[in-house]
């Protein structure tokens, strides 16, 4: 896990998400991906929650990113028996601070906080 995680060659794939706010999950069926290729980010994740950014109606725009990963940190978490990844990326005006934290048997949980929207977890798995 950690070999990965130092690596930075992975994909994080969602399975369900939970808005922070309202503390829902939802099971859809593509909530989307996180790929890692050194400090090189692929993101496309789904999103519900509120916003502060003005959008036409009708419109739903996820979380995409394609860029350099900033303030790149990784630690091992004793307490829990995972790793910790945090990063931050930037989208447009969007700054995105994420934390991925990596469990054994490969079960991941993504955390993402904006300065435009309300936070959001993702839960899924490593590949």
């Amino acid at each position: 896990m950690e070999n990965m995680v130092e690596g930075q060659n992975f994909t994080f794939v969602a399975k369900t998400i939970e808005t922070m706010r309202t503390g829902s999950a939802n099971r859809i069926d593509n909530p989307g991906y996180l790929k890692f290729e050194g400090d090189q980010v692929d993101m496309d994740l789904r999103y519900f929650g509120s916003s502060q950014m003005s959008r036409s109606y009708g419109t739903a725009e996820g979380l995409r990113v394609v860029g350099t990963a900033k303030d790149l940190s990784s630690s091992r978490n004793t307490a829990t028996e995972s790793v910790d990844l945090k990063f931050s990326v930037v989208n447009k005006s969007e700054t995105l601070q994420c934390n991925l934290r990596i469990y054994s048997g490969k079960r991941a949980v993504l955390d993402v906080n904006s300065n435009l929207r309300s936070s959001i977890r993702y839960d899924g798995i490593i590949q």
